[in-house]
């Protein structure tokens, strides 16, 4: 469970909702209490009975995309990759006032606020907005398709996940503890039985990340 979330409840409401009140599990209370002390837990959750219909999608890219919308970056994967890579030099305030500007260049009067909302939602839009920011930054266009089209090995998402939990540990007191909960596995695979090679490649690659 999230650690904050746990404190802004309460440990002892939290332990008896979960518990439902039993005796003989002071040792797990115990381990529980421990834990929050010592490290800030943070769940990733993904329902993957949401993502059942999407027969494209494995492991990886279901569990960026909700990493991705965590972090406040698109839900698809080449507009947010192109964010992160935006976001090493820019704020956030110049990419969406520079979206803003290049959308006004190549699609014309777009309505709405925040421009980059929409860019960030709709595909239509995000194809006309990265190459030209990507062209106002470096002066081409070349090399655009290195930054949205990163592959998606275990390696890669793993590192992904790793790199969120270093951002989250960096603003925290404590070590950071990220959780991954996948929900519904078993009907996310269906017949797809190459998942499972996924899945496991992908425990692998977070094991050696997260040394064990």
């Amino acid at each position: 469970l999230d650690s904050e979330w746990v404190e802004s409840v309460g440990r002892e409401e939290v332990w008896t909702a979960l518990s439902e009140g039993p005796d003989g599990l002071e040792e797990l209370r115990a381990l529980w209490e421990r834990c929050l002390d010592t490290y800030r837990l943070h769940p990733l959750f993904v329902n993957l009975l949401k993502e059942q219909g999407s027969r494209q999608r494995g492991f990886g890219n279901v569990i960026l995309r909700r990493l991705h919308e965590e972090q406040g970056l698109s839900p698809h994967l080449e507009t947010a990759f192109f964010e992160q890579w935006y976001l090493e030099d820019h704020s956030r305030e110049e990419l969406e006032a520079n979206a803003e500007q290049v959308l006004e260049e190549v699609a014309g009067d777009v309505p709405g606020e925040n421009l980059w909302t929409q860019v960030q939602k709709y595909r239509v839009l995000a194809k006309g907005a990265l190459p030209a920011l990507f062209e106002a930054e470096t002066g081409t266009t070349d090399g655009l398709d290195d930054v949205i089209g990163r592959p998606l090995n275990a390696s890669t998402v793993a590192g992904r996940i790793e790199e969120a939990r270093q951002q989250i540990e960096s603003e925290s007191d404590r070590p950071v503890r990220l959780l991954l909960l996948l929900d519904e596995i078993t009907l996310f695979i269906g017949t797809r039985y190459g998942l499972l090679t996924e899945l496991n490649a992908l425990a692998e690659a977070l094991d050696e990340v997260g040394d064990g």
